[in-house]
C-alpha cells in the first residue's frame, strides 16, 4: 500500500541522508542516477542522487532530491514535463552487479507486484559499465550534467545495453503526476536464460515544490508502515513541529 509522508515529517525522518547528499562530491560506482531525455532539445539531463543505489532500496523513509525548474527547462525544453523520457538507474560495485531500475507502473498509482524480469550475467557487466559511463559525465560539475543525446553518455549509443535491463517512463498531458516509476532491485543471475524476477521496493514521483515554485521535488517514497500506538503519536506531532522549524537546514537543492 502506498503512503506519502508529509514532506516536513520525511525530511526529518530523511534528515542523515539528505545531509549525507549535500557533501557529496562526484559519482562512484553504486550511485543511483536519474537520466531524463527531452523529445524536442535533443539533449539529456543527468542527476546523481548522490546516495548509493542500494541506500535507497534499503530506506524505510522518503527520500526527497530537489532539482532546479530552470535548469531542467532550459535543458530539455519548457514542454518537457508533458513529453520527456527518464528512468533511474544504477549498479552495484564490483563484479557481478547487482542492478536497481525503474520499472513503469502497469496501472498509474499502483505498485507491480515483481520487478523486472533479471538478465544474463554478462548483460549486467555490460550495463554497469554503459551505467558509468552516463554517471561519468558529471565529473567535475556536481552532481549534474546536460549531454547531447547521442553523445557517449546519451541515451541512444546505451539504449540497446540499458533498454533491456530497465523501463524508460515518459511524460503526459498529465504533467508531473503522469508519470511514476517503482524501483526494480535485480540480483546478479550468471546464465543465460533467467527466469526469476527482481523485487519491487519503492516509487519515485515528480512534483512542485510546495515551499519553492522553483524547485521540483523528486521523491523516493516507500511502502506504508503499521500504524504507530497511540503513544507514539506524539513523536510524529514533535517531528513534524521540528522539521517546520529546521525543514530549510535540511532541504537538499542541485545546483543550476
Amino acid at each position: 500500500m502506498k503512503n506519502l509522508f508529509p514532506k516536513a515529517a520525511a525530511l526529518v525522518l530523511a534528515g542523515a541522508g539528505l545531509l549525507t547528499q549535500a557533501a557529496h562530491a562526484q559519482y562512484s560506482t553504486g550511485d543511483l542516477l536519474l537520466d531524463l531525455q527531452s523529445t524536442t532539445s535533443g539533449q539529456d539531463y543527468i542527476v546523481d542522487l548522490s546516495q548509493s543505489a542500494s541506500a535507497y532500496a534499503a530506506s524505510t523513509s522518503a527520500i526527497v532530491y530537489q532539482l532546479s525548474l530552470s535548469a531542467l527547462n532550459s535543458a530539455l525544453g519548457s514542454s518537457w514535463q508533458t513529453s520527456a523520457n527518464w528512468f533511474v538507474i544504477g549498479s552495484a560495485p564490483g563484479g557481478s552487479p547487482t542492478l536497481y531500475a525503474s520499472e513503469t507502473e502497469s496501472v498509474l498509482g499502483t505498485q507491480n507486484t515483481q520487478g523486472l524480469q533479471r538478465k544474463s550475467g554478462s548483460t549486467h557487466n555490460s550495463a554497469q559499465s554503459k551505467i558509468d559511463t552516463i554517471g561519468g559525465a558529471t565529473a567535475g560539475q556536481g552532481t549534474t550534467a546536460v549531454v547531447a543525446d547521442g553523445s557517449a553518455s546519451g541515451w541512444a549509443p546505451n539504449a540497446s545495453v540499458l533498454g533491456g535491463v530497465l523501463q524508460r517512463n515518459t511524460f503526459t498531458s498529465g504533467g508531473l503526476s503522469s508519470a511514476v516509476s517503482d524501483l526494480s532491485v535485480d540480483a546478479f543471475y550468471n546464465t543465460a536464460s533467467p527466469k526469476a524476477f527482481g523485487a519491487v521496493k519503492g516509487w519515485f514521483t515528480f512534483g512542485i515544490d510546495s515551499l519553492d515554485s522553483s524547485l521540483v521535488d523528486f521523491t523516493y517514497n516507500v511502502p506504508t508502515v503499521a500504524a504507530p500506538e497511540p503513544m507514539t503519536y506524539g513523536l510524529f506531532a514533535g517531528a513534524g513541529l521540528l522539521a517546520l522549524c529546521l525543514g530549510q537546514q535540511f532541504r537538499r537543492k542541485v545546483q543550476a
